[in-house]
């Protein structure tokens, strides 16, 4: 039995009438559809009226439930007000838990372990305590280019339709938000936070974990700790060896041990254990990688996870041309992916970022040299530039992609494009190391070092 509920409560002075009405309420998107609300801001309206009204609730008002925490609720004029911290909330009276237990109106049992974190908590400990923008709706919407410049670096939080959020970073982010609509997980609403692109990675891990302290569902992919290897390169390569490298692109240091994981039961190798090496196509990959790998990547033994990493965790969307269709693994280097492979309605095509300026230079007529190797190849704008726009990309079948690595200045022209800029020799590790996949890493290295 809810305690006080039979007492009338004492009527609001005109005063926060006037504030009720003249306040501008706004509605908790992400709830829409489970716990549909409005709620204000101490910090966005009156603070002297929002503490009357706030201990008018307590003093006046009813001891009730929300599952299986109690608050204060005050009725008036149709409407069930409460508050929690900085945040008076308000909801039609008709919607609040106790109407709805009793007429047995309340949400599926998977929703009810986080309707306790309401969205306008998310949002006020976003705005207030970490610097974000406020949530902008974009239900239905599937572009938001014109919401937000297109060159600003910084970390994002989607919230999602099912309550659940998701914190991710990015220097496009007009792209990258087109990029989850096509993961078919409905968006309510986005807040956004402007980061430099050196901070991202920390900021990034930041929100995450101040989401989950306050009990919300993050949907992120768990991060993988740092690891420590007595002989990791964790600085940037020494010229002299870069240029080794570079002029000689039949040599490479191809001695060392594949890392272990820290921790080999994360969702990332698992997925990789699971599903993945089920693939009808994994052979092929596996063997395409392990040559792309021992020709490409620098000390690919020593510079694992830091400066290169595999995963076969993306499912996103990419359109090449001709090629469109989901991503079923990459490589990413530094900044952005050197390879990536897409399932282009059973086809698993190959793309391989090149430096266009040193392709051009060996391949004055274009890829045209290139079908001696490889009948199919054929050559695309770089859609994705974070090392720069002096680059392309070259597409080709899986079957067709290893003999492709035979061509001298393609190996040249990728080599060029991994090392500078961000890649191999920036200082520091990859932004990409959290999906290190180093199941799929060891069984690329064990490949290489068979040979």
């Amino acid at each position: 039995m809810e305690s006080n509920l039979e007492s009338k409560p004492k009527q609001l002075p005109d005063r926060l009438k006037r504030f009720i009405a003249d306040s501008k309420w706004t509605f908790a998107i992400t709830y829409a559809k489970n716990w549909p609300h409005e709620y204000i801001v101490q910090e966005r309206v009156d603070s002297d009226l929002f503490l009357a009204l706030a201990h008018h609730i307590d003093t006046y008002g009813y001891e009730s439930h929300f599952y299986n925490t109690k608050l204060m609720y005050f009725d008036y004029d149709g409407n069930t007000y409460w508050h929690m911290d900085n945040i008076i909330n308000r909801c039609v009276e008709s919607e609040t838990y106790r109407r709805r237990e009793i007429e047995g109106r309340l949400p599926a049992e998977e929703n009810r372990e986080r309707a306790h974190v309401k969205p306008s908590a998310v949002e006020s400990r976003l705005v207030y305590g970490c610097g974000f923008e406020h949530f902008r709706s974009v239900d239905g919407r599937t572009s938001v280019q014109h919401l937000i410049p297109q060159t600003q670096s910084g970390i994002y939080v989607l919230a999602h339709k099912d309550g659940t959020y998701y914190v991710g970073l990015s220097v496009d982010l007009g792209r990258r938000f087109e990029q989850h609509v096509e993961n078919k997980r409905p968006i309510a609403a986005y807040a956004f936070r402007k980061v430099h692109k050196t901070n991202l990675d920390k900021t990034e891990s930041e929100t995450i974990s101040i989401l989950k302290d306050m009990g919300v569902e993050v949907t992120n992919t768990e991060k993988m700790g740092a690891m420590k290897v007595e002989d990791a390169v964790s600085d940037a390569i020494p010229s002299e060896d870069i240029k080794h490298w570079l002029s000689d692109d039949s040599w490479n240091d191809l001695k060392g041990t594949a890392p272990e994981s820290p921790r080999p039961h994360g969702d990332i190798e698992n997925k990789y254990r699971s599903e993945f090496l089920h693939k009808p196509y994994v052979q092929g990959i596996l063997d395409f990688y392990a040559d792309y790998v021992a020709k490409c990547i620098y000390k690919p033994f020593r510079t694992a996870p830091d400066k290169w990493n595999v995963t076969c965790l993306p499912s996103t969307r990419y359109k090449l041309g001709e090629t469109t269709g989901k991503a079923v693994s990459l490589i990413n280097v530094g900044a952005q992916y050197s390879v990536l492979l897409i399932d282009d309605h059973g086809k698993i095509m190959v793309s391989l970022a090149v430096k266009k300026s040193i392709f051009r230079r060996a391949h004055p007529d274009g890829i045209e040299d290139l079908r001696f190797y490889a009948p199919s190849v054929r050559e695309e704008k770089a859609t994705v530039t974070a090392l720069g726009d002096d680059q392309l990309e070259i597409l080709v079948p899986l079957s067709e992609a290893k003999a492709l690595l035979k061509d001298k200045g393609l190996i040249s022209s990728i080599r060029a494009l991994v090392v500078h800029n961000r890649g191999m020799n920036q200082t520091g590790s990859s932004v990409f190391k959290r999906f290190h996949c180093y199941a799929f890493a060891k069984d690329i290295l064990q490949l290489i070092a068979d040979k």
